[in-house]
């Protein structure tokens, strides 16, 4: 776990407005992540290998904050848009994430069960990108936000943008992991 310029390094975050109404269980469920458990500090103190299956939450006094691991567990998920497509309905939730090893981005926003925002940016080769979805009204502040040279500090701007606050503290973060996700200690 990393905590780079005051916020949590992930390659996909989901940030739900649920006020702090919903709990991580909750959250898990509506997912279908049933198979996560909270991950003891042991196994934490273990978490070496980013081949390991795990996801981060914590939250600010409006949004909770669900962050991938590098294999974009998330990310890959399957139906996730509509499952968070049917959590949008109650929540708002804006999702943002950025390239493995490319310069490419995107993020998207759902309101009342429907995406109001989707933008996509393919840079395979590090020169600029080529902007391949672009749908929806953009965000107040979005083209400002849009020429952060940094992937990472453009896709959190934009979170701001809506509210977000992306400044975590690692104490407040907790890490669930599957139980693949435990550790063996016959040195592989």
């Amino acid at each position: 776990m990393q905590i780079i310029n005051d916020s949590f390094f992930a390659p996909f975050y989901i940030f739900i407005k649920a006020k702090r109404k919903l709990s991580d269980e909750a959250l898990l469920q509506a997912l279908d992540l049933k198979a996560y458990h909270l991950v003891t500090e042991e196994e934490e103190r273990e978490m070496e290998h980013f081949d390991k299956r795990y996801l981060f939450i914590t939250e600010d006094t409006q949004w909770t904050h669900l962050m991938d691991d590098f294999c974009y567990t998330l990310w890959h998920l399957e139906n996730l848009s509509e499952k968070l497509a049917t959590l949008s309905q109650r929540y708002d939730i804006f999702c943002c994430s950025v390239g493995n090893v490319d310069d490419s981005f995107d993020f998207i926003y759902y309101k009342n069960g429907k995406v109001v925002r989707d933008y996509v940016v393919e840079d395979l080769q590090y020169n600029g990108g080529v902007v391949v979805k672009n749908e929806g009204t953009p965000l107040p502040g979005e083209s400002a936000a849009l020429q952060i040279p940094d992937r990472y500090a453009k896709v959190l701007a934009l979170a701001q943008l809506i509210g977000v606050h992306p400044k975590h503290q690692l104490q407040d973060i907790r890490c669930y992991g599957t139980k693949e996700f435990s550790t063996s200690k016959t040195g592989l």
